[in-house]
């Protein structure tokens, strides 16, 4: 799902199977949290990447029907909890200690920059924190090339 570009990332995935081979992956909601969290971070960058929004693609079934059109793929939608006692908690472990985020928090020289995008990353998390969890929804996706 990281790949950087999906359309090619699909091809070689239909490529590499045989026929009747089994493609079987998952892809973040581009609809939750994950989503929302691309949205403010890519507002605090000056030059996002050419498709800020590409490893979310495969989480969109549109997208997936396209990319294997001459497949008919199955799709479940599932639950990941991760336990945090607060956004703030949340935000240090993925973004400031040792979470995907933190080589780009590490390297931002800008400290007013660095307090803004933490500020806009906690308040989106504060709207999916419930319970002390943070349900993040993926979509499980198998298909079998023909």
């Amino acid at each position: 799902m990281f790949a950087p570009v999906s359309t090619a990332t699909g091809a070689e995935l239909r490529r590499a199977a045989t026929s009747r081979g089994r493609v079987c992956f998952t892809g973040w909601s581009p609809n939750g949290v994950v989503g929302d969290l691309t949205e403010v971070l890519t507002g605090h960058v000056d030059e996002p990447p050419s498709d800020p929004w590409s490893h979310l693609r495969w989480g969109d079934p549109a997208f997936v029907r396209e990319e294997f059109s001459d497949t008919d793929p199955s799709f479940q939608r599932r639950p990941l909890e991760f336990r945090y006692a607060t956004p703030h908690h949340f935000w240090r472990k993925l973004a400031e200690e040792s979470g995907p985020l933190s080589p780009v928090q590490q390297r931002m020289n800008d400290d007013e920059a660095r307090v803004a995008r933490r500020r806009d990353g906690v308040a989106a998390l504060e709207e999916w924190l419930g319970d002390n969890v943070i349900r993040v929804e993926y979509l499980q996706v198998r298909a079998v090339i023909t």
